[in-house]
């Protein structure tokens, strides 16, 4: 996926409109302490090669003009004036000569973090460890003059960082069209136009995962006559917390989306509670329940406003409202007709509602074309295929929970492969909805797992395949998932690891064989012997439709 993000950008360089792309933020910034933004990260070097610098590099290797590095310490070192991440790894072992940028202030909050005591040790550190551009405020511009006079900086440091900003510059054409070929008739022309929309309609749509279904969905179109749009997200265009310019008006909500697609039916809309998680106004729920008693099918729109989730924007608690939560609880009395979908830029805990609902989708934050891609959806003329790319907890005590944990020494037994531990008193170990998991309209049928031999040699590869079969009486679309598990290793091995996936279109009745190829290379972890590289042994490997893997093949690598 980092190579793909590359390559979009970067496509039309230097003469089209492609722009530079910049990898952030480097490094780890994912396993932030507690999950806050800003947050120390401190793990292990062998943590840092396998689960969060790959896709760094891959972005490097693909040929990303920028680096951007972030706001956290990494083992009590802040990346900005992280020598050993950004000289050592990225520049030396890596062989990047592209920018590196700092992220916005992070050069002088080195302060704060109690690495640096001045605004000259900042610009020190961070121009020793190679950062080229200082993102705000300017220690960079204060302080290196005096830096190079007191001989704390040698002047090809900063000869380096300036080389390398204008050879990217001179990259780009800037040089000669410092407006990269800007134009307001184009502009004018491509702002929202039909095409751009319907991209953006189609994103939305196969995006959004569908958690489950009690038979409610797809909403009969024509035996449908009035429909209830409920919920503070029901006519809401939800653009997301960095749509930045972005405006609301110019956006489809969800009660907009129904309108569009069933102009003969009526459609009604209440919001029924305030959106805002602090506020437990209960004033509208009354009104918003006796018009879903009055309709015949509900939509039920609710979750995280845009602003609620995103940068500087972590929760303690990931749970709906408690209005929102009453304000299900009435609609679903009075009317079980009903389909929530749910906005929100992370898993939310919904052990406490999902026994309430009907029928649930997680739309997330669909951008402009979000209504009407939920409309197509919720009325059956899309399938949904989308799957999860976050486990959901049942709890936010189960956190982190992730389907590639390591295995341990007394996991439950039935749960081997999902390496879960000293199991709790109160709630099971699985979460509610685990990574790659997503529902559809129709039933999907997936043969046993076959491997083409069960010894592969250096150098080699193995294929293992499953036919799948499309059950149901309309076409749809699965996405067929393979994982790995390395029995047996010089460190503990996670109980599974996602290594490819494909989408398949498949007609009713149809069936076709999907296949993937194991290289050596997809074998390859940071070994006890601080090296990438495969171990010989045992493997497991299942193709299926979500985590929750079932059988599989063994087969070993030789050699």
């Amino acid at each position: 996926m980092a190579r793909a993000m590359v390559r979009g950008f970067q496509k039309d360089l230097p003469d089209g409109r492609g722009v530079a792309a910049c990898v952030k933020h480097f490094a780890a910034y994912g396993q932030a302490e507690a999950g806050r933004d800003y947050n120390a990260t401190d793990m292990s070097e062998q943590t840092l090669r396998d689960y969060y610098l790959p896709a760094y590099r891959a972005a490097v290797e693909e040929g990303a003009k920028m680096v951007m590095t972030s706001f956290n310490a990494l083992n009590g070192i802040p990346s900005a004036g992280n020598k050993r991440l950004v000289k050592g790894i990225l520049r030396e072992e890596w062989g990047f000569d592209g920018v590196v940028i700092s992220d916005y202030d992070a050069v002088l909050e080195m302060r704060a973090h109690g690495y640096c005591e001045t605004e000259r040790d900042c610009a020190e550190k961070a121009m020793n460890a190679t950062t080229d551009i200082e993102m705000m405020p300017a220690s960079y511009l204060h302080c290196i003059p005096d830096l190079l006079k007191e001989g704390r900086l040698p002047m090809c440091r900063v000869d380096d960082a300036v080389r390398r900003v204008l050879q990217l510059k001179e990259n780009l054409g800037l040089f000669d069209d410092p407006y990269r070929a800007a134009s307001a008739a184009e502009e004018e022309r491509l702002f929202l136009c039909a095409e751009h929309r319907e991209i953006a309609r189609r994103a939305a749509e196969v995006s959004a995962v569908l958690l489950k279904n009690e038979g409610v969905l797809p909403f009969d179109k024509v035996r449908t006559k009035s429909i209830a749009v409920i919920g503070p997200f029901a006519d809401r265009a939800m653009l997301g917390n960095w749509a930045c310019y972005g405006r609301e008006e110019e956006g489809i909500s969800v009660f907009q989306g129904v309108r569009n697609l069933l102009p003969e039916a009526e459609v009604f809309y209440a919001e029924g509670c305030p959106g805002d998680i602090a506020e437990n106004d209960c004033t509208g729920i009354r009104e918003a329940a006796a018009l879903a008693k009055s309709c015949d099918a509900v939509i039920l729109c609710v979750g995280e406003a845009s602003g609620m989730s995103g940068e500087a924007a972590s929760r303690a608690e990931l749970r709906l409202s408690a209005s929102q939560k009453n304000l299900i609880r009435k609609v679903v009395k009075n009317n079980g007709n009903t389909a929530a979908v749910l906005f929100c830029g992370r898993p939310l805990v919904l052990t406490d509602v999902i026994d309430d609902i009907p029928a649930l989708a997680v739309a997330w934050q669909p951008g402009t074309e979000g209504g009407n891609a939920l409309a197509s959806l919720l009325f059956g003329e899309v399938n949904f295929s989308g799957k999860l790319p976050m486990t959901f907890p049942r709890s936010e005590g189960q956190i982190p929970i992730y389907y590639n944990c390591l295995r341990t020494g007394r996991p439950k037994p039935e749960e081997f492969f999902a390496g879960y531990c000293s199991w709790y008193l109160d709630m099971p170990n699985a979460p509610l909805f685990p990574f790659g998991y997503g529902l559809s309209y129709i039933e999907f049928a997936l043969s046993s797992v076959r491997a083409d031999k069960t010894e592969m040699k250096r150098g080699e590869s193995i294929t293992v395949s499953v036919v799948v079969e499309n059950t149901g009486k309309r076409m749809g679309n699965i996405v067929i998932q393979l994982y790995i598990c390395d029995e047996f290793a010089s460190l503990v091995r996670p109980a599974k690891e996602l290594k490819g996936f494909q989408k398949l279109t498949l007609q009713p009745g149809e069936k076709r064989q999907a296949a993937f190829e194991i290289t050596e290379e997809m074998l390859k972890f940071w070994t006890a012997y601080n090296r990438f590289e495969a171990e010989s042994g045992s493997f497991i490997a299942w193709i299926s439709d979500s985590s929750r893997v079932k059988d599989g093949v063994r087969f070993r690598l030789l050699g």
